[in-house]
C-alpha cells in the first residue's frame, strides 16, 4: 500500500498519481532511503582518518559505491591488521580531493531531495589529482589564478578542472562508473 510507504523525500507528496508513476515514485523513495544512510557514511570521508573498529565497519558500507575497489582496499587493511594490530593504519579519500568544488558543479539535474539524500557528484581519483596539483606549480611555473583541466588516462580514467590547486569539476560524479570511457566501466 502506496500509503503506508515511509519517506522524508518530497517525492512522497504525489500519492494521487497513476499506478505506474506510483511505482516509480515507490522505487525512488526506496532509493532515498538507501541513500540517506550512504549520504551518512560518506560524510565523514573528508580527510585522512586513522584506522579503527568504527572506520573500518564504515569503509565496508561504502563497498557498493566502489566495488572494484573497495574490497582489495579493505583486504590489505584486515591483512596488516592480522598480523600488527598495533600498526596505526591512515584511510585517504579519493573523494576527500573535490570537496572544494562548488555547489552548482556536484549537482544533478534531479530533485532536490534526491540530492538532500546523498545523489551528488563526489569525484573520484581524487589522491591522483591532489598530487597533480601539488607539482603543477614546479613543472609549468603557473600562477594561483590560472585554470588547469588534468586528464588521468589509463584504464581508470577521468578529468578534473582545477584553479588555485583545488577541483572546481570533475568527470566523475555519484560513483566510480560515470564520466569518461574506461576499460572496465
Amino acid at each position: 500500500d502506496w500509503s503506508s510507504d515511509v519517506c522524508s523525500s518530497d517525492l512522497c507528496t504525489a500519492r494521487k498519481r497513476a499506478p505506474t508513476t506510483r511505482r516509480c515514485l515507490r522505487a525512488c523513495c526506496n532509493a532515498c532511503s538507501r541513500m540517506t544512510s550512504l549520504r551518512r557514511a560518506i560524510a565523514w570521508c573528508t580527510a585522512p582518518t586513522l584506522i579503527s573498529a568504527e572506520v573500518l565497519e564504515r569503509l565496508a558500507a561504502l563497498t557498493p559505491l566502489a566495488p572494484l575497489h573497495q574490497p582489495h582496499n579493505l583486504a590489505g587493511i584486515r591483512a596488516v591488521l592480522a598480523q600488527r594490530p598495533g600498526l596505526p593504519q591512515v584511510a585517504c579519500f579519493d573523494t576527500a580531493f573535490h570537496q572544494s568544488q562548488p555547489e552548482v558543479a556536484r549537482r544533478f539535474a534531479l530533485p532536490r531531495a534526491l540530492h538532500d539524500a546523498g545523489v551528488k557528484r563526489y569525484g573520484f581519483h581524487g589522491l591522483s589529482y591532489e598530487y597533480i596539483a601539488g607539482r603543477l606549480p614546479a613543472i609549468t611555473g603557473y600562477r594561483p589564478d590560472w585554470k588547469f583541466i588534468v586528464a588521468l588516462l589509463g584504464n581508470g580514467a577521468s578529468m578534473c578542472a582545477m584553479q588555485n590547486g583545488l577541483s572546481i569539476a570533475s568527470t566523475m560524479g555519484f560513483t566510480a562508473v560515470e564520466g569518461v570511457m574506461m576499460g572496465t566501466r
